[in-house]
């Protein structure tokens, strides 16, 4: 087999087929910069989400604190509660008779205003027009 020397290989490279080198070159460059470029979107669509998620965990946090939170403020009263049906005082545990304000206020957080609804205000002042 023959050997070529440097100089005598460069003599078959024809000018059509440099052409068609440096196209494959081109091409070639032209899919890698594509590829890198497809990669740094993955990569920033990738950072996008990871952001986005990590946001979404901290807000179900916060949410789930808060509902901790007025969970723990929230008292329930459940059960049969004994209530005079003229004066409407509720019997306790204990057997004793309290104002409905005062054992509400006292098993939960609710706290009373008060005011006088349009029939007993014309019952208790007749002489006053309300209207």
């Amino acid at each position: 087999m023959k050997t070529l020397h440097r100089i005598e290989y460069f003599k078959i490279i024809t000018p059509s087929l440099l052409a068609i080198l440096l196209l494959i070159a081109s091409i070639t460059m032209y899919i890698i910069s594509q590829q890198l470029k497809e990669l740094k979107r993955r990569q920033l669509a990738e950072s996008e989400v990871e952001e986005y998620q990590l946001n979404l965990e901290k807000l179900v946090e916060k949410r789930t604190e808060e509902l901790q939170q007025a969970q723990s403020k929230i008292k329930i009263l459940k059960g049969f509660l004994p209530i005079c049906a003229n004066c409407k005082m509720i019997r306790d545990d204990q057997g004793s008779w309290k104002q409905i304000e005062t054992y509400i206020r006292d098993h939960s957080e609710a706290q009373f205003s008060h005011g006088i609804c349009p029939v007993c205000a014309k019952a208790l002042y007749p002489h006053i027009d309300f209207t």
